[in-house]
């Protein structure tokens, strides 16, 4: 093999074979890597002996070939790869046959449980190791002697955040990041249902709801382009004015309809009463190293709550500092009018002064996605959400008003639901003004149609469209093939099969211990479980492989086919509930066989 990108390639293959064919190929691999390798060498030793320097050739100078052997070959049972590179350098592959009823990996699951998505974190983390199971899975995982379990009972979003805080609880773990490995397929035909996949989650929500004529104003300059027609009259008519704040009361006037705002700084505006009420388009979060009843850490800094206080101990906040759910249904109007259009939003997280630079930009970045995700699973288009930033602000305290993400816009937008305003209404969508109109629908525009949702090859058709406690009620009565978790006015499902993989880093080069807790069932026999714990990365063996590949000598061996490096040793072995091995040693050549060919060279 050329690299070990074909190691991976190959090990990918094993996983369709069974264990029968595994070792009949290598055992067979390994006779015919001896072959040519014998053959090879008695190749060299011609060619030396039919090159002469004077009247001497190579071989009668002295010079001879080596002959390799495989001295010892011991085949058991296994599935579980393990390879070395001279001596110092291992490479791990460790295929789990539990994973599906057929007892296979898919292609795309073998790439998931390989993948390093967060290898960045290796800058700062001495030691990585991932933990990967069914999102179903009950049995436990011990990590230093502490069991740990997915409990699904909590819902399918809390039970990670559940697991990951428990995986933080040992002082030795620096940072926990998951990933989640589903179908992604999904077939929406509802208007009245927003559905993707986010983050390996389906996520359901209901989007603003609009049921009268509709349009977008844009407004660029405030001080050209200035008359708007509401429907291409005279009539129905306002001028823009110096801002928005001022622009608004007359376009509520001329409308008489439902008129809302957003600015460009990221505020909603809208009616209440005789006042127009601002809202900022602002997320606040939790200190991110809370500790709970218990004085264990928890990792809080990029997670969502609503209605909540979320000062913490030390804050210099003497006012309550909350995300009230009203701003929900004011992001899903603002998501009407990115889905419609081709505007895009910037979104920036914020934290407070009082962490170190390099963790606060990190955690900053996360803010940012934590608030792009909430977007996107309330039907946003991500392609909508044009940059995502971090920074942060504030004086070097604790202060929960500076941890937060927001949102800001390209332009000042006035909304129209209903009133005077028409698809007529002008300065047109294709218009050349910096004031115009990029949206303008009729009421029909927004009828659903087909209540038909198909995720993979599963179609689920709802009886009711009218709230997502319906929705959730109609899949819970067709299937228990998913995990559920209605969160922030959007419910999540996740498919019972799904991989689930925790990335768990330290600071200590030396591996924290993680294995499976032995589970058994009530005839005491040991449950199945579909868990696999690799290591990702480690500093001490980094460093020798470092060292290693400073050495061009090397075996790489797998599947029984062998690719010769002038090495001088070569171990191979099968690690599981049995394994495989074999060695190679350098021999002389056969004294009789050098003999024979001088002898030729004498006649």
């Amino acid at each position: 093999m050329a690299d070990i990108k074909d190691f991976k390639e190959g090990a990918n293959i094993l996983q369709n074979v069974d264990v029968g064919n595994i070792f009949t190929s290598l055992a067979l691999g390994i006779a015919e890597a001896q072959e040519k390798l014998d053959n090879n060498s008695v190749a060299q030793i011609i060619k030396l002996s039919e090159q002469k320097i004077g009247d001497k050739s190579l071989l009668e100078l002295g010079f001879v070939p080596a002959f390799y052997a495989f001295t010892e070959a011991n085949i058991n049972a296994s599935i579980s790869l393990k390879m070395a590179m001279k001596e110092s350098l291992d490479v791990n592959v460790k295929l789990n046959a539990s994973y599906t009823n057929d007892n296979s990996l898919t292609k795309d699951q073998a790439e998931f449980i390989n993948s390093n998505k967060f290898s960045k974190g290796y800058n700062e983390n001495k030691s990585s190791k991932s933990i990967t199971l069914k999102a179903s899975e009950t049995n436990k995982v011990k990590i230093e002697n502490e069991s740990i379990a997915i409990k699904q009972e909590e819902g399918c979003v809390k039970m990670i955040e559940k697991f990951e805080d428990k995986v933080l609880e040992n002082e030795k773990i620096s940072e926990v990041l998951h990933e989640i490995h589903s179908e992604q397929t999904i077939e929406n035909k509802s208007k009245k249902l927003n559905v993707s996949v986010v983050n390996g989650y389906v996520c359901i929500s209901q989007p603003h709801i609009v049921s009268t004529d509709y349009g977008v104003l844009k407004i660029t300059d405030y001080a050209t382009d200035l008359e708007i027609k509401l429907d291409g009259g005279n009539t129905n008519k306002f001028n823009v004015i110096t801002d928005l704040s001022t622009t608004l009361p007359v376009a509520n006037t001329a409308n008489t309809g439902i008129v809302y705002g957003f600015s460009k700084d990221g505020t909603y505006w809208e009616l209440d009463g005789a006042v127009w009420k601002q809202t900022k388009l602002e997320i606040f979060f939790k200190h991110d190293d809370e500790r709970d009843v218990t004085n264990k850490a928890i990792r809080l800094g990029d997670r969502l709550y609503f209605d909540e206080d979320v000062r913490t101990a030390g804050d210099v906040n003497t006012s309550v500092v909350k995300n009230n759910s009203s701003l929900l249904a004011i992001l899903k109007k603002l998501n009407t009018v990115l889905g419609l259009t081709s505007e895009t939003v910037t979104i920036v997280g914020e934290t407070d002064s009082s962490g170190k630079d390099a963790y606060n930009e990190k955690l900053g970045m996360r803010r940012a996605m934590a608030f792009k995700t909430l977007l996107t699973k309330l039907g946003c288009n991500p392609t909508s959400i044009g940059e995502t930033k971090a920074k942060a602000g504030g004086d070097d305290v604790k202060n929960a008003t500076n941890r937060r993400a927001s949102i800001t816009l390209p332009a000042d937008y006035i909304v129209f639901e209903g009133g005077k305003i028409k698809t007529t209404a002008t300065p047109e969508i294709n218009a050349i003004k910096k004031n115009k109109f990029i949206v303008l629908k009729e009421t029909a525009f927004f009828v659903s149609g087909d209540k038909t949702i198909r995720y993979g090859q599963t179609a689920i058709n709802f009886t009711t469209e009218d709230s997502l406690t319906n929705v959730e009620t109609d899949l819970k009565s067709k299937s228990n093939t998913y995990l559920f978790e209605n969160r922030h006015e959007v419910l999540h499902l996740l498919h019972k099969e799904s991989l689930l993989k925790f990335s768990v880093f330290t600071k200590d080069a030396s591996q924290i211990k993680i294995e499976k807790e032995e589970q058994r069932d009530e005839n005491h026999d040991i449950k199945e479980d579909s868990i696999l714990i690799n290591e990702v990365f480690n500093q001490e063996s980094a460093s020798k492989r470092d060292v290693s590949n400073s050495d061009t000598g090397s075996t790489v061996a797998i599947g029984g086919s062998v690719d010769v490096r002038y090495a001088r040793q070569f171990e191979m072995s099968m690690e599981g509930n049995a394994s495989m091995s074999a060695k190679m040693v350098a021999l002389p050549p056969p004294e009789g066989f050098t003999q024979f060919i001088l002898k030729s060279l004498e006649e």
